[in-house]
C-alpha cells in the first residue's frame, strides 16, 4: 500500500493483515507445532512491520476460551496487550448479512472473511485455509507459514 505523505513523498503503508483466532490461540496457548509459525508471523504485528487486525467476533470468542482458563481479570489482560498492537475490524449487521450470503459452510469463518474485506485487509492469516475460499477470494489467504521471516 502506498500513503502519499505531507511532504509529497509516496512512503509504502504497512499491509493490513487479519488474523484467523487459531493463530493468535496458537502463541497465547504455545501450540506444538503451530507456535513455530504463528509465533513469527503475529511477531510481524508486534514489530509493526504489518498492521496487524483482528475480527471483533474474534475478541468475543476469545475472552470465552481465556475465561475458562485463567481469571476474568488476566482474560482481560492478555485482549488488553493484544489490542495494544492489533486494529479489530468491525462487524456490523451489514457484515453478517455478507457472510450470510458467502458459499462458505462455516458462518464463524465467513464472518471473519467478511470483516477482513470490509476493513479493507489485505490478507487473511489461518492454518484452517480449507474453510475459506480457494479460488476467487478477494484478499489474499494464507498459512502462518507463507508469512516468512
Amino acid at each position: 500500500m502506498l500513503e502519499s505523505a505531507s511532504d509529497g513523498c509516496v512512503r509504502s503503508m504497512p499491509e493490513r493483515v487479519l488474523f484467523d483466532l487459531n493463530v493468535i490461540l496458537d502463541v497465547i496457548e504455545a501450540r506444538s507445532p503451530h507456535l513455530l509459525y504463528s509465533g513469527p508471523a503475529l511477531e510481524k504485528a508486534y514489530q509493526r512491520k504489518i498492521q496487524g487486525v483482528v475480527s471483533a467476533s474474534s475478541i468475543d470468542t476469545l475472552a470465552f476460551l481465556l475465561q475458562r482458563k485463567l481469571s476474568a481479570q488476566r482474560a482481560r489482560r492478555v485482549i488488553k496487550d493484544l489490542l495494544e498492537f492489533f486494529k479489530v475490524a468491525s462487524v456490523s449487521e451489514q457484515t453478517i448479512h455478507r457472510a450470510l450470503d458467502l458459499k462458505m459452510k462455516n458462518l464463524e469463518d465467513a464472518i471473519v472473511y467478511q470483516a477482513a474485506l470490509d476493513d479493507g485487509c489485505d490478507c487473511l492469516v489461518t492454518r484452517n485455509l480449507r474453510d475459506f475460499p480457494s479460488s476467487g477470494a478477494k484478499i489474499k489467504i494464507i498459512a502462518p507459514s507463507a508469512m516468512g521471516s
